[in-house]
């Protein structure tokens, strides 16, 4: 028996194809999921770092305390 080519016909660089693209896939969904959790992390971040610089401003424009300010800024980090 004389076989030509690799042995398992003549698609068998198709299924090698097919099994990358599927596992190109799988990445593509997985970096695709963590940029979703991570937007939404950062929109959080986000807001708390707002809140810390509209407190400090007020403090900074005299409007609060040290004490109020310390406080208020120790609730917001927690």
């Amino acid at each position: 028996m004389c076989y030509y080519g690799l042995g398992f016909g003549s698609s068998s660089w198709l299924w090698g194809v097919m099994g990358l693209i599927k596992i190109l896939v799988v990445v593509a969904v997985i970096i695709w999921l963590v940029k979703l959790a991570t937007k939404n992390n950062y929109k959080f971040n986000n807001f708390s770092n707002n809140a810390t610089h509209i407190l400090h401003e007020r403090y900074v424009n005299g409007e609060i305390d040290e004490e109020e300010y310390l406080h208020k800024k120790k609730i917001l980090k927690s």
